[in-house]
């Protein structure tokens, strides 16, 4: 569909373009969806960051379809029991077109497998859709997105630079595919078992949230705590591209990170990145054994 043109409704949906969908619940998280232009619908509240297109025009295509959900009560006093009340709802659904105009959908409890009570505002009549379902009016922003901010296959990554609190370690990958680490003391031994563990990690990075473009302060983008430079090959020629691991965030257990494959910032899963926060030099040697306990001298 690509522009949200409504047609047929009932409602006060009209035939045009949707500007934008609000979704609330009542939990106090929103999603505010804006569109943009041709298969572009973005989040303003993340510096107008893309989502999946597909997803927002599917919402608008079954939202129009509600003419042909199935009518089940005309009772005011049963809105609030099927949670599409005004006051009492699982999800509110506010289409804004861009000629001003609204229209408002309240999603309520879910009778049977993917189906759900829906209202329009100002309607007492309360519909069971079988199109409208809550994944379609999720409130949660991986709902919406590409989570995948950065992915490469593994065997393209030529060269690994870790800078962190313990230090920067470089290593090479040679033609047989093999990883070296650069600066070997005499007596060390490089150890490649937690190195592939962490190319493996930054080969493909999620986001729990975009942050948007604007580089702020509470980042911590001057003072990371882990700087990751990778090698990257493609047609022979091998580039670099950058990994930086911020600051904690408000949310727990979250990071900030950016790539310099893109214009974002964003928030990630600290979990999934707090090796390259932690590893040591140590951690890429092969330790020499304990020694073991001397026998104890029998008594004469």
């Amino acid at each position: 569909m690509g522009n949200g043109a409504l047609e047929g409704s009932t409602s006060e949906l009209q035939e045009g373009e949707v500007a934008e969908l609000l979704i609330e619940d009542m939990q106090g998280r929103t999603i505010h969806l804006a569109y943009r232009g041709p298969e572009e619908w973005v989040l303003p509240i993340a510096d107008d960051y893309p989502i999946i297109d597909v997803y927002a025009d599917q919402l608008i295509e079954d939202m129009v379809e509600l003419d042909n959900a199935r009518p089940v009560t005309q009772t005011e006093a049963s809105h609030d029991r099927l949670m599409v009340g005004t006051e009492m709802y699982e999800r509110k659904v506010t289409a804004t077109m861009a000629n001003g105009a609204t229209d408002v959908l309240y999603v309520g409890t879910t009778p049977v497998s993917r189906a759900t009570h829906v209202r329009e505002e100002g309607d007492d009549n309360v519909y069971i859709s079988n199109d409208l379902t809550h994944r379609e009016v999720s409130t949660q922003v991986i709902r919406w997105v590409d989570p995948v901010i950065y992915s490469v296959n593994q065997r393209r990554i030529r060269s690994f630079v870790l800078t962190n609190a313990n230090g920067s370690f470089e290593f090479d990958r040679d033609e047989e595919d093999n990883w070296h680490m650069r600066g070997l003391e005499e007596g060390e031994t490089f150890n490649p078992n937690n190195l592939i563990s962490l190319v493996t990690t930054v080969s493909s990075i999620s986001l729990t949230q975009p942050l948007g473009r604007e580089e702020k302060p509470e980042y911590g983008m001057l003072l990371p705590q882990a700087t990751i430079v990778l090698g990257e090959e493609t047609d022979d020629v091998v580039s670099p591209v950058t990994i930086v691991i911020g600051a904690d965030t408000e949310t727990a257990n979250r990071v900030v990170l950016k790539t310099s494959e893109s214009p974002w910032f964003v928030e990630v899963n600290r979990f999934t990145v707090e090796r390259l926060i932690e590893r040591t030099r140590e951690d890429f040697l092969v330790q020499p054994p304990a020694d073991a306990p001397e026998p104890a001298s029998e008594q004469e």
